[in-house]
C-alpha cells in the first residue's frame, strides 16, 4: 500500500507539472517580459541579476515566498485556461447558451440543408446507376464530411459525437446514454484504456484552446494601454492564433477517435452485455429485437 501511494503521488505530481505548472510558468514569464516595454536584452539581464541578488540577500524565506508566488500565479493561469477550455468544449459540442439559440438554430439548419442536398445527390446517383460504385462512394464521402447522420448540432464536433447515438440506435435499438454504464462494466481493460485516452485527448484540446484565449486576451487588453511593445503583441497574436488552430485540429481528431472507439466498443460487446443481463444465450445473435429487450430491462419501466 505504501509503494502504491508513493507511485500515485508521483503520477499526480507529474501530471500537475506537465498539464498545469509548465504552461502556467510559460504564460507568467511571457506576461512579465511584456511589461519590459522593449527594454534591451542587456538591461533585462542586469535587472534580473539585481533582483536575484536582492532576493537572496533577503533570506531563504523570501526565496521560498517568491517561488510560491510564481507557482500560485502559474496555477491560477492554468486553472483559468482549464475553465475556459471547459466552456470551449461545450461550444464545440454545440451546447450553446440561450442568448445564442438563434445562431445555433441557424447554423444547424444550414448544416441540415447541406447534408440533405448531399444525401439527395447520392440517392439520385443510386437511382440512375446502381453500378457506379465509385461515384456513389464519392458522393457518400461528401455527405459524411458534413455529418455521419442527419445534423442536430451547429458544429461538426457536436454532430460527430451525436452521430454515435443515432447510429447505435438504428443498428441495435440501444439507447447509448442508458446502456453505456452497463456496457462499460463488461469492456476489457484495454478497451477502457483506449476510450479514456481519446476522451482525455479531447479534454486537453479544450484546455489548449483556453491557453489560446488567454494569449489573445493579453494582446487585446494590454496593447491599448501601451504595456506591449509591437514585438510582444505580435508574439501574443501568433501564440494565440497558432495554439487555437492546433487545439481545434486536435479536438476534431480526438472526438473522431472517441466516437469510433465508442461505436466499436458497442459493436464488439453488445452481445456480451445481453448475455450478462440474461436476455440472450451465448450462441444467439444480437438483433434489434434483442436491443429492445435490453432497453426494457435497463429502463425498468421508466
Amino acid at each position: 500500500m505504501e509503494s502504491f501511494l508513493s507511485g500515485l503521488g508521483t503520477k499526480i505530481a507529474d501530471k500537475w507539472l506537465t498539464a498545469l505548472a509548465l504552461p502556467g510558468l510559460l504564460f507568467v514569464g511571457f506576461v512579465l517580459l511584456s511589461w519590459t516595454k522593449g527594454t534591451s536584452f542587456s538591461t533585462l539581464v542586469a535587472g534580473a541579476n539585481t533582483a536575484s541578488a536582492e532576493l537572496r540577500g533577503a533570506g531563504a524565506i523570501a526565496v521560498v515566498l517568491a517561488v510560491v508566488a510564481v507557482l500560485l500565479l502559474s496555477s491560477a493561469a492554468a486553472l483559468a485556461a482549464y475553465g475556459l477550455g471547459f466552456l470551449i468544449l461545450r461550444a464545440w459540442l454545440g451546447q450553446w447558451p440561450a442568448p445564442f439559440a438563434a445562431l445555433s438554430r441557424g447554423l444547424t439548419e444550414a448544416r441540415q440543408k447541406r447534408w440533405t442536398d448531399a444525401d439527395d445527390a447520392m440517392a439520385e446517383q443510386l437511382e440512375d446507376d446502381r453500378d457506379a460504385t465509385d461515384k456513389v462512394n464519392s458522393l457518400a464521402a461528401v455527405r459524411n464530411r458534413i455529418a455521419l447522420s442527419y445534423p442536430a448540432c451547429p458544429t461538426w464536433i457536436g454532430d460527430r459525437a451525436h452521430s454515435v447515438d443515432v447510429r447505435i440506435w438504428h443498428a441495435y435499438r440501444l439507447d447509448l446514454g442508458a446502456a453505456w454504464p452497463r456496457l462499460w462494466l463488461v469492456l476489457e481493460e484495454g478497451v477502457r484504456t483506449e476510450v479514456i485516452a481519446a476522451r482525455d485527448a479531447f479534454q486537453r484540446a479544450g484546455t489548449l484552446a483556453g491557453w489560446a484565449v488567454l494569449y489573445l486576451a493579453l494582446m487585446f487588453c494590454w496593447w491599448p494601454l501601451g504595456a506591449f511593445s509591437g514585438l510582444s503583441a505580435t508574439i501574443a497574436l501568433l501564440a494565440g492564433a497558432g495554439t487555437g488552430v492546433t487545439a481545434w485540429s486536435r479536438a476534431r481528431a480526438a472526438i473522431a477517435s472517441y466516437a469510433d472507439l465508442t461505436e466499436a466498443a458497442v459493436d464488439l460487446n453488445a452481445h456480451k452485455l445481453a448475455v450478462g443481463l440474461d436476455v440472450l444465450a451465448e450462441t444467439d445473435k444480437f438483433t434489434r429485437e434483442t436491443g429492445s429487450q435490453v432497453m426494457r430491462l435497463i429502463r425498468k419501466g421508466t
